[in-house]
């Protein structure tokens, strides 16, 4: 509860978490408490895409002060685009941003190979889908960190940045 009166973005730190343990809890729950297999990958799936999009949309953009998309050249390629503002988040909401953003694949991770230890391939389709959704969010907000941390990124770039997100 203090860190959530720390956040300067209590709301975005509320969803950010939120999702991330209501997607897990969901599996867990619908793995002990029902064989309904149809409803249990629904809800995960919603719940995981709902994750997915606000990790990507919301909290980096407001906790971290970074973003991340994909856009196609004028050749065809698809190129991932990385972009950071000057850094004036509150060092709580960094610190629960990236310790929840790299722990979440980690444990989908590791309900994967509970998975594939019980042989429950039906249930590891679901948890794959967690480990690439949240993987996804961590691989680019760790080149979101890098590009940020490079010191070829000038500070009119950065202004221009900062004009696009905020």
């Amino acid at each position: 509860m203090d860190a959530i009166r720390a956040s300067r973005h209590p709301v975005a730190l509320v969803l950010h978490l939120g999702f991330k343990s209501a997607s897990l809890l969901a599996y867990l729950l619908g793995l002990l408490f029902t064989t309904n297999f149809i409803l249990v990958f629904v809800v995960v799936v919603l719940l995981l895409a709902l994750d997915f999009w606000t990790v990507k949309n919301v909290s980096g953009r407001l906790l971290v002060r970074m973003r991340w998309y994909n856009a196609t050249d004028p050749d065809g390629r698809l190129v991932w685009i990385f972009e950071s503002a000057e850094s004036l988040q509150s060092s709580t909401d960094s610190r629960i941003f990236w310790l929840t953003l790299y722990a979440t694949p980690g444990l989908w991770l590791g309900l994967a190979l509970v998975a594939v230890v019980k042989f429950e391939l039906l249930w590891l389709t679901l948890v794959l889908a967690g480990c690439v959704l949240s993987g996804i969010n961590a691989v680019a907000y760790a080149q979101c960190d890098r590009t940020a941390r490079s010191p070829g990124i000038s500070l009119l770039s950065r202004l221009a940045v900062w004009r696009l997100l905020f």
